[in-house]
């Protein structure tokens, strides 16, 4: 093969995962680049995989894909990956039963054609099923088997991996000597190969001797932990940890210490949205007030911590029952109130139709006794009483009527109480089917929750490595083109060289790059004094690349500022890189570029300016995209201009463009700045 094709399949992955953030989509572009069955299938495989956790169904469909390719192609070894990675979606899915038949199936194909370390592998995958369906003996004895080999193939970080599941399974079952006798077997070995992942099994550690009773060994190796996984600039870890120390620290009685470390672990729980450890801050806070006797600060903090496990939409739909059944039940209650009213009404108008008839009879007895001249008089007084009685008729035939109403609104009642019960029967079988629904999501959740807390740890840890370990095959690359330009006297092999060393000095430049995306998403601003000159005046030479004739210009009233320093740093650098790169050739005078402070009372304007190449106006508005280029002509990676608008709004900042193609471009800063400083 010759030179430049062995240098292309070397740089091939480093260029397509620099044109995409996600690695997924990186490996969806090689996909779609490629016609050979067997790549195909290792790529499908590996998308499947970094989609197990928070996308299964897509996931399972990739896998699916390259089962179907492996097996039309007869590849062995990928049908058992695709077998592998079809277990662990189910795995994640909660189906245990399918999950083992994949696996075994993977299994069958790895040992048939005595691949150790595929074998090992899929051994661990059925493990980890076995103590998610609670058969801790199960998996224990694969995981036992899987050690066995890892031991034959000499596997190091797979034996330590081994040791550390092994470890938590004993835990699990409260076996807490044989659990503590694995994970410092696994410590000894990390120290040893990989050092930087020794937190686990001392955070694990530190949950066994708190659970055994030993809480001072606890607290120390919570502490151990929390310092290595602060290096680590994660804090999803360090929030986990940070709550557990809390939690021994309180049992012990140090309640000044514990709160620092729940009031840490709650806010980088929100920051990082983790709704299972902000609600774990709140019990620990629950119980941290308890044990002091502060039971409304107790009640508030379990009431919010109840509030972040139950679901919402539950709470919203009882509550508006409870609601429309009692304005029912209060409409029930004021019409039979005014019934009974009326009812009172229609018996005082009866009693007075009966007084008034008795009083006519023993009138006209008496008047019939005393004398005949009262006949007149009794005559007319007889018309008016039946009138009156026409009159009461009227009335009674009113009351019989309303009376007849008022049975048939108690009747009405009576449906609409049987009603209510009825629909209080059917809500009562809708909130069971509900609250299961709950649960299940709930459990569909914290699956989904722990991919993709498993996810970022992994794209966080291939940001570390890209930026330290890809640096040494990049020297040694870069070293090779150096040595094979000294060595050969043919120009076209000594162009091939020097190819080869600016596309390896255009990655180191890149990876310089992500790691600085990487530092201004984790880091959090600490405010201190900072010289805007000797900052300037450290990057000047880094960036000038060369230019003597160069008129640089540093202007500033103050030279300190309250402000970040790496951040700045960042910023400015990524500034006057740009402000050099972008020069034009023909410029008799000379590329000027003039950098300058002015500090206000609640903020620091800085401004970089040069008379380079400028902008064109139709790519301003995209300027500050990821990988967007200001010009054709850049050969840079279009990460600066992106990483300084990052940056500045991780400061609560602003930033801003002016700029005339072919005449100038102006670029101004604005962050927060409390107080001058002269």
């Amino acid at each position: 093969m010759k030179v430049s094709q062995i240098i292309f399949l070397i740089l091939l992955p480093y260029a397509v995962w620099g044109r995409f953030k996600d690695p997924v989509d990186s490996l969806k572009h090689l996909l779609a680049s490629t016609s050979v069955d067997t790549l195909k299938v290792k790529i499908l495989s590996q998308i499947s995989f970094r989609l197990s956790g928070e996308k299964p169904e897509e996931s399972m469909k990739y896998a699916m894909q390259a089962l179907y390719i492996a097996e039309k192609s007869n590849y062995p070894r990928g049908i058992s990956k695709a077998y592998n990675n079809l277990g662990i979606v189910a795995r994640v899915q909660g189906d245990y039963l399918k999950a083992l038949e994949y696996f075994f199936k993977a299994l069958e194909i790895d040992e048939s054609l005595g691949d150790d370390r595929e074998t090992a592998k899929t051994m661990s995958g059925i493990g980890a099923v076995f103590v998610k369906m609670k058969d801790y003996d199960k998996g224990i004895e694969f995981f036992e088997k899987s050690l066995a080999f890892r031991y034959r193939l000499k596997d190091s970080l797979g034996v330590a991996i081994c040791y550390t599941n092994l470890g938590d399974i004993y835990q699990k079952k409260r076996e807490y000597h044989r659990a503590i006798t694995y994970h410092q077997k696994s410590l000894e070995i990390e120290q040893k190969i990989n050092p930087v992942g020794r937190h686990y099994s001392l955070h694990s550690l530190g949950n066994i001797y708190y659970e055994i009773g030993n809480v001072d060994d606890a607290i120390n190796f919570y502490q151990e932990a929390l310092q290595m996984r602060k290096n680590l600039n994660n804090k999803f870890i360090v929030a986990e940890t940070d709550l557990e120390l809390a939690k021994a620290l309180v049992q012990k009685g140090r309640y000044t210490e514990a709160y620092a470390y729940l009031d840490e672990g709650l806010a980088l729980a929100k920051l990082n949205k983790a709704k299972e450890l902000e609600a774990k801050a709140y019990q620990y806070f629950a119980e941290y007030y308890e044990k002091q006797n502060f039971l409304s600060q107790a009640y508030a903090m379990q009431k919010k911590y109840l509030q972040i496990n139950d679901s919402l939409y539950n709470v919203e739909v009882s509550r508006q029952a409870d609601l429309t059944l009692t304005k029912f039940q209060n409409n029930i209650i004021e019409k039979q109130q005014r019934e009974n009213a009326w009812l009172k009404k229609s018996k005082e108008a009866q009693d007075k139709y009966a007084s008034t008839q008795k009083n006519i009879s023993v009138s006209a007895v008496i008047n019939g006794t005393i004398t005949l001249l009262l006949a007149a008089f009794l005559l007319l007084s007889l018309r008016k009483n039946q009138r009156i009685a026409q009159e009461l008729a009227l009335k009674k035939s009113e009351i019989e009527s309303q009376h007849h109403q008022l049975l048939l609104q108690h009747q009405e009642l009576a449906n609409a109480k049987h009603q209510i019960e009825a629909k209080n029967a059917e809500l009562h079988t809708f909130n069971q089917k509900l609250e299961k629904l709950i649960e299940e999501r709930t459990e569909k959740i914290r699956i989904a929750s722990d991919a993709l807390r498993t996810a970022k740890e992994e794209l966080e840890l291939f940001m570390y490595r890209i930026s330290h370990d890809f640096r040494g095959p990049l020297a040694t690359l870069s070293g090779i083109a150096m040595l094979g330009k000294l060595e050969n006297e043919d120009s076209k092999v000594i162009d091939l060289f020097e190819k080869t060393e600016r596309i390896t000095q255009k990655m180191g430049k890149m990876l310089d790059k992500l790691v600085m995306v990487n530092v201004i998403s984790h880091r959090t601003p600490e405010f201190e004094r900072v010289s805007f000159k000797q900052i300037v005046e450290s990057i000047l030479p880094k960036v000038s690349n060369g230019f003597t004739t160069t008129n640089t210009q540093i202007f500033f009233v103050e030279e300190y500022l309250l402000a970040d320093k790496e951040l700045l740093h960042i910023i400015l650098l990524n500034l006057l890189e740009n402000a050099f790169e972008f020069h034009k050739p023909e410029n008799t005078h000379g590329h000027s570029v003039i950098v300058s402070l002015d500090l206000q009372k609640d903020f620091a304007k800085i401004t970089v300016e040069d008379n380079g190449i400028g902008i064109a106006k139709e790519r301003q508005k995209e300027m500050f995209n990821m990988f967007v280029r200001s010009s054709e002509t850049s050969q840079g990676n279009g990460l600066g201009l992106y990483i300084v608008k990052k940056a500045v709004e991780r400061l609560k900042g602003k930033i801003s463009v002016e700029s005339i193609e072919n005449e100038y471009t102006r670029i101004c800063v604005f962050i927060p700045n409390k107080e001058a400083i002269a």
